[in-house]
C-alpha cells in the first residue's frame, strides 16, 4: 500500500508528516524512542 507525501510540503512539515504516520502505524515502537531520545 503506497504512502501518499503530498510534494509541495517544506522539509520540517516532510518530518512532521512522517513522524505522525510512523506514530500512527507504530505507537509502542515511537513512545519508547520518544522516552530514549
Amino acid at each position: 500500500m503506497p504512502i501518499y507525501i503530498p510534494a509541495n510540503l517544506s522539509q520540517s512539515s516532510h518530518l512532521l508528516y512522517l513522524l505522525t504516520l510512523l506514530a500512527f502505524l507504530f505507537p509502542e515502537s515511537t513512545t519508547r524512542l520518544y522516552y530514549v531520545g
